[in-house]
């Protein structure tokens, strides 16, 4: 499996993004 800088930089933005909304979520 070829690792994509591209995608593992997306695949990191949606991984932080989820968090932080999981995180928005629990903290109310």
């Amino acid at each position: 499996m070829r690792k994509d800088p591209t995608l593992a930089c997306l695949l990191n933005l949606l991984l932080l993004g989820t968090g932080h909304i999981y995180l928005g979520h629990t903290a109310k």
